[in-house]
């Protein structure tokens, strides 16, 4: 949390210094204000930000904005394909 109250839940830095983050809501729908702690961390990250998600109680997926996606909760226990989504973070050989 920053002194303007914002805030993000979580925040996974990779070892090349990427950065993808990620807000828990419980609705089930999404809307601008759900992304503020994101957007404003991204915007201090620059080109370290590879994206970010809004996860809640949505019945699917939905894409935001540049690099930033709505996703059902559930999305952290299916068995999903992760190839779908593409968050430009590509492991180099030997991750």
């Amino acid at each position: 949390r920053d002194r303007d109250q914002g805030e993000v839940d979580v925040v996974m830095e990779f070892d090349d210094g990427g950065v993808f983050l990620i807000e828990f809501k419980t609705a089930q729908s999404y809307q601008a204000k759900d992304l503020r702690g994101i957007r404003a961390l991204a915007a201090k990250l620059g080109d370290r930000f590879l994206g970010g998600a809004v996860l809640g109680f949505s019945a699917g997926s939905y894409r935001l904005g540049d690099k930033l996606w709505g996703m059902p909760l559930s999305i952290l226990w299916e068995h999903a394909d992760p190839t779908r989504f593409d968050f430009g973070h590509s492991p180099q050989a030997g991750q």
